[in-house]
């Protein structure tokens, strides 16, 4: 039953921040997907410190790996 429930919960909300030109910090957000327009990144935690300046490379997490769709035999 709790394997039932799981399979239904939310996405967990994650921390993304939105980069300019110059890779400098403008907004933050927390989201359960990746903001679709601009040149969002997704951080293992926020810090006010960081609005209008560069991000810590230690703060950037590694996007995960997208997963193929299924493929459905003819």
């Amino acid at each position: 039953m709790l394997a039932l429930l799981m399979l239904f919960r939310p996405a967990p909300r994650r921390q993304f921040v939105l980069l300019d030109a110059e890779e400098r910090c403008l907004v933050m957000r927390c989201a359960r997907q990746c903001p679709a327009a601009g040149n969002w990144v997704e951080v293992s935690e926020f810090s006010l410190f960081w609005l209008g300046q560069p991000l810590p490379p230690e703060a950037v997490l590694r996007p995960l790996p997208t997963r193929r769709p299924w493929l459905l035999a003819s």
